[in-house]
Parts: C-alpha cells; sequence; structure tokens
C-alpha cells in the first residue's frame, strides 16, 4: 500500500492486529485449514512491513510459515504445501543470519525445503522456483567455501 513511511507502519500495527484476531478465531485445533490460511498469509504480510526495529519481521514470518506446514502436508494439500514452502524460502534469505555467515542449520533447512517442493511436484513453475533456490544456495556455498 503506497504512503509515507510513517504510515506504513501504523498500517502494518493495524494489519498485524486483525492477523492476530483471525488467530484467534480460526484456530489451529477446531479451523486447522483456515488457521495455516491465516499463518501463510500473515507470514507474507511480514515480509512486506517496513523494517522492525527491535525485532526481525523475517524471522517472525518464518514462524508463521511453519505454522501452516504443520497442517499444509503433502498428501491433503500439496499445491498450498509448496507455495508455503517457497514462501518460507524467500524470507530466508532475508532473515538475520548476522550471527553466522554460513548458517549450517538455516542452509539445510532451505535445501530441504526446496527439495520438498521439487519431490511434491504439484506444479511445474513451483519446481523451477525450488530449483532456482538450490541453485542460488549452491552459490552462495561456493562462495563461502572458495
Amino acid at each position: 500500500m503506497p504512503d509515507e513511511v510513517k504510515k506504513k507502519s501504523i498500517w502494518a500495527a493495524v494489519s498485524h492486529s486483525a492477523f492476530l484476531e483471525a488467530l484467534s478465531i480460526f484456530n489451529k485445533e477446531t479451523m486447522p485449514y483456515q488457521y495455516a490460511m491465516v499463518c501463510n498469509s500473515l507470514g507474507n504480510a511480514l515480509t512486506k512491513y517496513p523494517t522492525a526495529i527491535h525485532s526481525d519481521n523475517f524471522e517472525k514470518a518464518l514462524f508463521y510459515y511453519n505454522e501452516a506446514l504443520e497442517i499444509r502436508n503433502a498428501t491433503h494439500f500439496p499445491f498450498e504445501r509448496s507455495l508455503t514452502l517457497l514462501n518460507y524460502l524467500e524470507a530466508a534469505w532475508h532473515a538475520d543470519n548476522s550471527g553466522n555467515e554460513m548458517n549450517p542449520q538455516r542452509f539445510d533447512d532451505m535445501w530441504a525445503k526446496a527439495e520438498e517442493v521439487i519431490l511434491i511436484n504439484a506444479d511445474p513453475q513451483l519446481v523451477t522456483d525450488a530449483k532456482d533456490h538450490q541453485y542460488k544456495l549452491t552459490k552462495l556455498k561456493d562462495l563461502m567455501y572458495t
């Protein structure tokens, strides 16, 4: 939503409150599909919010994507799972890795998520996107170890 920087922060706060309210209505136990949908959407919103001073919106997005992935399994929701996995990968590239230049756990997690999208094979474009992530991960690994 184009607006002044100051207003964007206000819109982000209002949006975040609305998502949290939706999660209180669509909870994991009674409405899991809707809960996963809201978690995925909240993760997407967090990646678009203005940079937070005291927290990492991308790390928060990863949490909500993982929440969605607990419900969006490959058997019942292959397309939705693939989309959430790819959303997770996009956020993971931007999440704070400052504590370790080459975070091996994050690298392995990202590789596994890309591989899962390829194995699910829900859509050719999603498979291509996953392979692009693996290509970038390979380039990162080569860069770090040369």
